[in-house]
Order: structure tokens, then sequence, then C-alpha cells
């Protein structure tokens, strides 16, 4: 039995085009279906698919009738994603993990919610993976620990580690430091051993509370930059991100989903 046909909504936001009823043809290819997607903007020379959420579409098979999807002009477009849902995440056990959420390996959690994520009708969900009361320990001993204690507990190399674990494996300087795309080149100038040395610790704490959301999280960070540099956009050197950029990041993550004071539903020891 022949798989049918699926109709889905482009949008593209250079253009501010939208294509309603967009056939997908069981039968294509990848590239046939890029090629069709493109053709539907005229004038755009070639495209990068994205689903609302902002992440790259891999395989049109996973794409539902019905969906919404986001069209660039290439890979160094700015991926500005559709609106965030966002809600408090904290698996237990028996909620498809075999052990308690802190035990697992950042590396775990990751992929775990990048499952989730894959297998998810509603593709824009800000899924925030440590309750409240946990951040704002961590941010009381990230503020009050001694520059020296600092300095050997997060060094760049543990801290980026740390990072690319939590993201699924996105490298920092493809997170922050965008090549060709001067407005996500946000990474501060410098040897990262001359940074604030709370960055680095509350970049970490940002990426335990998006496991697995990488791009979710940059565009969170973009967000917040835009936003404090508003009166001043021409100021490239204000637009490198700032500890403060990432603590504004984890405060409006947990009052969007109304999440403040939040603890942990058990014990996770």
């Amino acid at each position: 039995m022949a798989l049918p046909a699926k109709r889905v909504q482009l949008y593209c936001q250079r253009l501010d085009a939208t294509v309603d009823g967009h056939t997908l043809v069981p039968s294509s290819n990848f590239a046939q279906d890029v090629t069709s997607i493109r053709a539907a903007f005229p004038g755009l020379p070639q495209a990068v698919v994205c689903d609302v959420k902002g992440d790259p579409i891999r395989d049109f098979a996973k794409v539902k009738d019905g969906d919404r999807l986001l069209v660039f002009k290439d890979e160094y477009d700015h991926v500005q994603p559709e609106a965030y849902h966002y809600v408090l995440y904290l698996p237990k056990v028996g909620d498809n993990v075999d052990k308690n959420w802190l035990k697992a390996t950042r590396a775990e959690r990751a992929a775990y919610l990048v499952a989730i994520q894959n297998n998810d009708p509603i593709k824009n969900v800000v899924r925030i993976t440590m309750p409240h009361t946990y951040v704002q320990g961590e941010l009381a001993r990230i503020n009050y620990s001694l520059d020296s204690r600092l300095k050997s507990n997060y060094s760049p190399d543990v801290t980026f580690k740390a990072m690319q674990e939590s993201w699924y494996n996105m490298k920092f300087d493809a997170m922050f430091d965008h090549p060709f795309n001067a407005a996500e080149k946000i990474k501060p100038p410098g040897d990262p051993k001359s940074w604030d040395l709370r960055l680095l610790p509350t970049l970490v704490l940002l990426s335990d509370c998006t496991a697995g959301q990488p791009l979710l999280a940059r565009s969170l960070v973009l967000a917040a930059i835009k936003k404090r540099t508003e009166k001043e956009p021409d100021n490239a050197e204000a637009k490198h991100m700032l500890t403060e950029d990432i603590i504004n990041v984890l405060d409006d993550m947990y009052k969007q989903a109304d999440a403040i004071d939040s603890d942990w539903l058990y014990t996770p020891e």
C-alpha cells in the first residue's frame, strides 16, 4: 500500500512569505524534497529547511501532515525559531528512564531529551531539565566561590567538555562563534582563561537546564543579548555574551514555565 502524500505549510522568514499546502511526495528523496521547497520561493538560490524549533530537517519521512516548516536561504542564515512553549521536565525512574536524573551522565540526559524531541508532535518546546531550586543553589555557589576555586574547578577544558556532553556533542565554537554570521559571533574575545570567571560555569548550568537542546539554548542567549544591546545596536563589543545574559536566560525560562521555586518531585540522590 502506497504511503499518502503529506501537505505542509512553508514559511521563509527572510522573504516573509508563506506557502500553504505544499506537497511532500513519499517517493521523493531528500534532495528532491529540498528542491521542490526551494522552488516554492522564487528568487531563493538554495534552501535549508528546519522545524519550528529551528532544528534542520534531516529526514522528511519524519515530517507529519500539517506540519509548519521554516525555510532559510542557507545554513548560515540566522535561525529564528517560532515562539516557544516552556515546561519543567524532570523525569523519574519509570518515565522511560532507568536511573535517577542526577545520577545519569550529561550525555545520557542529552540523548534522552533528543529522543523525546524526535517523537514530539510539538517541536518548539523548551524542556527545562533542572528545578529552579537546583539552579538557585548552583548560582549562589558560583557567585560566592573564590576566584582560585573557580579557576581550578571550571577550567575551559572542563567546562567546554561538560557543555558539549549536555548539548549532544555540539562544540562551544559551533554554538557561539559562528564563522560567517556576525550576529551569532558572540563568543567573548581573547583566551577563555581571561574571561569573567563566572561565565563558563554559568553556561554549564544553562546546558544542564537545556540538555539535548543546543540550538534552542543558543537562540535564547542570542535573544538575551539582543535585548540587552537594543539601545546600542551598532556596538559590536557589547554583543559578546556576558554572565548576566546567561542568568537572564535562566530567570526567564523559569518565569515562562511558571516554575519559580520548583524543586525535585522526588529525592534524586
